[in-house]
């Protein structure tokens, strides 16, 4: 009697640790994306108080603008897999806009963004799309 019982409490165990780690899994694949990074000046130093939004190309759909802390890191999570338009903006520095990147669900991508001195009016646009510029100038 106490085996037939006892295989049925690890029965029900091993079920409820099947369901746990179903439940988890789904958890952990949420349908969404992040990025994360820094900012920093010319110098390496971080750029903290910098600001950086993500917007869903194509739609009025964006994140929660976050601002980067003293170490210079940013995160931007819970983001929809799509195409985004990415802007870091502060005050001394030239406005940074990223186009065209694409993220997947379950992405978490890295941008690393080094600011330059000059008017937060002057912008710098890059294209996620088009493939760096070759550093030895050749074709």
């Amino acid at each position: 009697m106490f085996k037939n019982l006892r295989s049925r409490w690890l029965i029900r165990g091993l079920g409820i640790c099947c369901l746990l780690s179903y439940s988890m899994l789904a958890f952990a694949q949420d349908g969404t994306a992040s990025l994360h990074g820094t900012v920093s000046d010319s110098d390496g130093a971080a750029v903290s108080g910098s600001h950086l939004s993500a917007v869903l190309q194509g739609s009025d759909q964006s994140a929660q603008p976050v601002s980067v802390n003293s170490s210079g890191d940013y995160n931007i999570g819970g983001l929809s897999p799509g195409v985004y338009q990415i802007k870091v903006e502060t005050a001394g520095f030239k406005t940074i806009v990223v186009t065209n990147l694409r993220l997947a669900t379950g992405d978490s991508q890295e941008l690393k963004f080094t600011l330059e001195a000059g008017s937060a009016d002057d912008i710098i646009s890059i294209d996620s799309s088009e493939p760096p510029p070759d550093p030895a100038g050749s074709l």
